[in-house]
């Protein structure tokens, strides 16, 4: 069954760590450099974290969040050049950004918040990792999925707090799939693939 949502607001991104009430609308928070490097003392709400990277080297890529406790979120791990988006639901508290890189890169974070998101989408491509929202889910969907790369190709449904997500498709290298699923409220559409993919929801 497929279901539409009136367009009753548009996603702005809200810098990492940044407190105040609903009215405020922060910046992301970016970082760049050449080669390894750390970040610390990043301060990050609670709820859903989308990381957005770029890298220009030619080896190993790898961009992580890591708490004060210990606990590691991996947001890029790639070999050569690389641009794409990367969600994750973290715990509040103070962050260190870790980059592994061979060359120039750049990272962009942002929380996206959002009570209203706009009408379902009739689908959705690219040929990179994204993140795309918010989006209004009003109960159950069908769904196709293609992916005509040879990685991971992996799809979820973020709600903004630390709520479950909601899984699409989890599948390895060229595919063509459909599914039916549910999600209620408010949330983003996270796409892992590493080639041309494409996601309708019907």
């Amino acid at each position: 069954m497929r279901r539409r949502a009136y367009l009753a607001g548009l996603c702005m991104p809200l810098l990492a760590g940044c407190l105040g009430d609903d009215n405020e609308t922060p910046v992301e928070t970016s970082f760049s450099g050449t080669g390894d490097h750390v970040e610390d003392g990043i301060d990050i709400e609670e709820g859903l974290t989308v990381l957005e990277s770029t890298h220009e080297g030619r080896r190993g890529f790898k961009v992580m969040l890591v708490s004060e406790a210990g606990s590691s979120h991996a947001f890029a791990m790639h070999v050569g050049e690389y641009h794409g988006e990367s969600p994750s639901l973290l715990e509040a508290g103070t962050y260190s950004l870790e980059v592994d890189a061979d060359g120039p890169w750049e990272v962009d974070i942002t929380q996206p918040r959002e009570d209203y998101g706009e009408a379902v989408p009739d689908s959705l491509s690219d040929t990179r990792p994204r993140v795309f929202g918010p989006y209004k889910f009003e109960g159950e969907y069908d769904a196709t999925g293609v992916h005509e790369g040879s990685g991971d190709f992996n799809v979820w449904i973020y709600p903004q707090d630390i709520s479950s997500r909601t899984l699409l498709f989890t599948d390895l290298g060229s595919v063509d799939t459909e599914t039916t699923f549910e999600h209620e409220g408010v949330g983003w559409v996270a796409v892992e693939a590493a080639g041309e993919w494409e996601v309708e929801f019907l």
